[in-house]
């Protein structure tokens, strides 16, 4: 997520000092338990979090993005194509765990929040399986060379 001061003060506002550690970082168990409270508390951190995150981009001069926020936010007819990333729900759900030291529980409901991965795909331009088995440089390859890329 980008940091920025407009950020901070917002997420702070909405969600109280906790939003943040005393380290400055950020909180994320706090910040999923609010999301995950109701629709509202989404949209409301959405707002505080993706116009930064488009204007930060839009300034940035870069011909790609990486964007978790793609579709909330809109972004799809920002840029010229979508690469999507998938992975099996078992895969994507022990990955969590491990990443953020949450439960099982907690892991899928944060993964329930999220637009489904099956119309992510279906909305994607190209498709990058990372479930752990199937080889990532030969499906990246694939995908440099329709796009008019070579090594």
């Amino acid at each position: 997520m980008v940091c920025s001061s407009q950020i901070i003060r917002g997420l702070k506002s909405l969600i109280g000092c906790d939003a943040y550690r005393l380290d400055g970082s950020l909180n994320k168990p706090v910040v999923a338990e609010f999301l995950l409270r109701s629709d509202a508390n989404k949209q409301a951190v959405n707002a505080v979090v993706h116009p930064v995150v488009i204007d930060d981009f839009k300034k940035s001069g870069l011909a790609w993005m990486e964007s978790a926020i793609l579709y909330d936010a809109h972004l799809e007819n920002t840029v010229d194509g979508v690469i999507a990333v998938t992975a099996p729900l078992e895969v994507r759900l022990q990955r969590i765990m491990q990443r953020d030291g949450i439960c099982r529980e907690k892991a899928l409901e944060w993964i329930e929040a999220q637009i489904p991965q099956d119309e992510v795909a279906v909305r994607a331009d190209h498709i990058i399986v990372n479930d752990g088995a199937s080889p990532l440089e030969p499906q990246i390859e694939h995908i440099m060379t329709e796009l008019g890329f070579r090594r």
